[in-house]
């Protein structure tokens, strides 16, 4: 929710900025040697969602590389019901005396999260990817990549 805007605009904040910043390489690269042509994303765990959601889009991308996730991992819910659960979350925090999410400490949203039972505050929602199952997106070349043990020594 921290990265989901207002409600008034996009509703991807993440994705929005990362596409701002491959635009910004695709149109500098050459100054370094680079191929606007030729780029690759690449991407470790939420880092790979995004990776994924931008290959759905349609960003051209020539290679990607999806480290231990994809929208599989943590796949878009439609806005409505992504709404609803803003509208729960700002009702909870205005019995707080929060006048909207950016007025919000984290210690409220957190205590709000716990009071809904939910388990994350994250929504993954941004028009263009909520029918991603049926867009395979595109690269030409795809490395994937899963580390089954890979927190083990964490837990």
């Amino acid at each position: 929710m921290f990265a989901f805007g207002d409600g008034s605009g996009e509703k991807n904040l993440a994705l929005s900025d990362q596409r701002s910043a491959l635009q910004f390489v695709r149109q500098h690269i050459g100054g370094f040697g680079g191929d606007p042509e030729n780029l690759t994303l690449a991407g470790e765990s939420a880092g790979a969602v995004y990776v994924h959601a931008h290959m759905v889009m349609g960003v051209p991308i020539r290679q990607a590389i999806l480290q231990s996730g994809s929208l599989y991992l943590s796949p878009p819910i439609p806005e409505a019901r992504a709404g609803g659960i803003v509208a729960r979350v700002e009702e909870r925090l205005s019995l707080k005396g929060c006048a909207g999410l950016r007025d919000a400490k984290v210690e409220d949203f957190l205590e709000a999260q716990a009071d809904l039972g939910m388990i994350s505050l994250f929504l993954q929602t941004e028009p263009g990817i909520e029918d991603w199952r049926e867009k395979l997106g595109h690269a030409e070349r795809l490395l994937l990549g899963d580390c089954e043990y890979e927190v083990s020594d964490s837990i």
